[in-house]
């Protein structure tokens, strides 16, 4: 995942990065958070716009359109991409529940995702910058 991608590459250290899901009836809620330092009001504005990247640096490999690209395929899909807090930070993606329950199934075979109206909150991980 970009969001993934991204907070590693901007967290320092050994960087706890979060990841969980939500369901709250049709909608599944994605969340990514990191340990870092935050984004700067000055880049909050722009982080979403195509060729944009924070860690534009001479031999650094990003073309800064990660974000922009992951939020016009979530957008086109019915979905939304955003920053919801800058310090720390935090991105939720939010999604209609048929994607995240027997995506790719054949018919029939898929899981209502109106039979479980339970919040669920699941993966948390460390995992290690270098």
């Amino acid at each position: 995942s970009v969001l993934v991608d991204n907070a590693l590459q901007h967290g320092r250290g050994m960087c706890r990065i979060d990841v969980s899901t939500l369901q709250a009836g049709e909608l599944v809620r994605i969340t990514v958070a990191d340990e870092g330092e935050g984004v700067a009001d000055e880049i909050s504005a722009h982080i979403f716009r195509r060729g944009f990247s924070a860690g534009k640096r001479p031999g650094a490999g990003r073309s800064g359109v990660g974000l922009s690209l992951a939020r016009a395929l979530i957008e086109a899909d019915g979905g939304r991409l955003e920053l919801t807090v800058r310090r720390p930070p935090v991105f939720a993606i939010v999604v209609p529940a048929r994607y995240a329950s027997g995506y790719g199934e054949e018919p029939g075979e898929q899981e209502d995702p109106g039979q479980d109206d339970s919040d669920t909150d699941v993966t948390r991980d460390r995992v290690p910058h270098r």
